[in-house]
């Protein structure tokens, strides 16, 4: 039994824990898939949770290239200017720059899963049908 039946209606964006909304929603999905109860609602629903998700790839794309070029000039003016404050601001860059890069990852990753999901769910509706 689906433990919460409103997850269709779940919207990413009001979700202030993007990874965490990504496990319930998949436990969702996982949940409907077994149960083979999909229906082209559960497609159109996927879909724009798709959209979603590509959007914030997208953001996070851009800042992660915009933090990454910041933090090569710092890195170059740290080689011609011995400075704390610019040691310790490329310090604090490289590990935004880490954590951008990780949870990019993440995102990647989750939407290559979400379209072979997509293929599924297409397969079991045209199935059912």
């Amino acid at each position: 039994m689906i433990a919460n039946n409103n997850i269709c209606n779940l919207n990413l964006v009001e979700v202030m824990n993007l990874t965490e909304n990504i496990k319930v929603y998949e436990t969702y999905l996982e949940e409907k898939l077994n149960q083979n109860t999909l229906n082209h609602q559960d497609l159109s629903n996927h879909r724009a949770q798709i959209a979603y998700l590509q959007h914030e790839r997208y953001i996070h794309l851009l800042v992660t290239c915009v933090v990454s070029i910041i933090l090569f000039l710092t890195f170059m003016l740290c080689l011609f200017q011995d400075s704390l404050l610019l040691y310790l601001l490329l310090i604090i860059l490289i590990i935004l720059d880490f954590f951008y890069v990780r949870h990019y990852y993440v995102l990647e990753n989750t939407i290559q899963h979400w379209y072979r999901v997509e293929t599924e769910i297409i397969e079991k509706v045209q199935n059912v049908e």
